[in-house]
């Protein structure tokens, strides 16, 4: 399905369901990076994927379009309200807090939950006007390539969402690796975008999360920054908006 349409200076395919392709200025492609998309040659098969789970996650792919140098999802930017608090999911659903938006700041154990129900998850989500993406780990003890699949399950997970009409906010997410191209590949420019410091302070470094921040700024140059978690010493504040990490408010009884 092959057109004219030039992402920059290639030619890509569009894939389905997206008619609407970003711009080259509106999300961070590395050097030298076309889009790719995934063949498709009968309508129903294309509807039954896109439809139902599959360990393949062929439902998902099928529905986004990938950067060709290593094939990261591509995310939209999200320019809409900011939201007025984030929680957790599994706070802001029980309580039915609609009015915020739902968060996946947590143990890489307990976001497989939603990740692993894609639909039932999805339709949680429905309830709120916005949401932010997932947030599975790159830690220091992941090889490069656990780090590279962190990467784009996050990515994918708001690409696909997206696909299917919801408003999520971009959680960029980062190794200590943070000059490597892999991480930082398909996300928005000029977007609302979320960052989290949760555990820098105590279990990471303040130094290189800073330099990752900094890279994020001068590549992406993001609308906003919703900061969640506490702030850094020496952190540039420009354009960030500080929400409080409420795994430590619910444990103090907030």
């Amino acid at each position: 399905m092959k057109n004219n349409t030039k992402y920059g200076y290639y030619p890509i395919q569009r894939p389905l369901p997206f008619d609407d392709l970003p711009t080259e200025d509106e999300v961070c492609l590395v050097p030298s990076t076309v889009t790719k998309s995934r063949r498709v040659t009968s309508k129903n098969s294309i509807e039954s994927i896109l439809e139902h789970r599959d360990d393949t996650l062929l439902f998902m792919t099928m529905a986004v379009t990938m950067t060709s140098m290593n094939e990261m999802p591509i995310v939209h930017a999200y320019n809409g309200p900011i939201p007025t608090d984030i929680r957790g999911i599994n706070r802001a659903v029980p309580q039915r807090l609609f009015h915020i938006a739902p968060h996946f700041y947590f143990e890489d154990s307990r976001i497989l939950q939603y990740w692993n129900k894609p639909f039932e998850t999805e339709k949680k989500l429905s309830n709120f006007k916005v949401s932010l993406g997932i947030d599975f780990s790159m830690t220091n003890e992941m090889t490069r390539p656990q780090k590279m699949h962190a990467s784009f399950l996050n990515k994918l997970w708001v690409a696909w969402l997206q696909s299917r009409g919801h408003k999520v906010i971009p959680n960029v997410s980062f190794p200590d690796e943070w000059q490597e191209d892999y991480w930082i590949e398909g996300w928005p420019r000029h977007s609302v975008i979320a960052i989290s410091s949760v555990g820098v302070l105590t279990h990471g470094n303040p130094k290189e999360w800073l330099k990752a921040v900094e890279r994020i700024r001068k590549v992406l140059q993001p609308i906003y920054i919703l900061r969640y978690g506490p702030k850094i010493p020496d952190e540039n504040n420009e354009n960030c908006i500080y929400f409080d990490n409420d795994n430590s408010r619910s444990a103090n009884g907030w």
